[in-house]
């Protein structure tokens, strides 16, 4: 009789993309994020349900770029922000909807609870791959802004984020300046 070696099971890399960005966006700037998203390599996509970015984001995703992911939307508590077809979209598609619950303290703010479970979250599926992709508005950052908010949070964490300004779209214009 011969042995059977045993066979490791080797176990896919983990690599979750956090997203966070702006909530309204305009034409020139989609073709933009669709060259970022295209150069992604992830396989866990998570996303915040807003509209804009994370609504965009994760659509592109799971129909298009990235369909055999696992991807996750995570709703605010009391989110009334319109994106119920957006939420039949993506759980047509197969998303993970998970809705946070109430905040205990009445200071909360739901949305950046919300950012804060997305970075954890990433962190807890898969750390050593883990990023945020951010698409803030512009180059410079603002204090009372949720995407930069939380990208501040993902630099507390170390975790790598990776920036695209939309204001460097081509056909933007920064400072009277058009990029092209």
């Amino acid at each position: 009789m011969s042995k059977k070696s045993k066979k490791s099971v080797k176990r896919p890399v983990v690599r979750p993309v956090v997203f966070t960005g702006v909530r309204r966006m305009t034409l020139g700037q989609f073709s933009y994020v669709d060259e970022v998203l295209s150069a992604l390599r992830g396989n866990v996509f998570i996303s915040g349900g807003a509209p804009g970015i994370d609504q965009y984001v994760s659509e592109k995703c799971i129909t298009e770029y990235f369909p055999g992911a696992r991807h996750i939307v995570v709703i605010p508590w009391n989110y009334k922000q319109g994106n119920q077809i957006h939420l039949i979209t993506m759980e047509k598609y197969g998303a993970e909807i998970y809705d946070m619950p109430q905040p205990r303290r009445k200071s909360d703010v739901p949305e950046l609870l919300r950012n804060e479970y997305m970075l954890d979250l990433a962190l807890k599926l898969g750390a050593e791959h883990a990023k945020l992709v951010a698409f803030p508005g512009g180059p410079q950052e603002v204090i009372r802004s949720g995407t930069w908010t939380t990208v501040r949070r993902a630099r507390d964490r170390e975790m790598p984020i990776e920036m695209y300004p939309l204001s460097d779209a081509p056909g933007m214009t920064l400072g009277g300046h058009i990029h092209s």
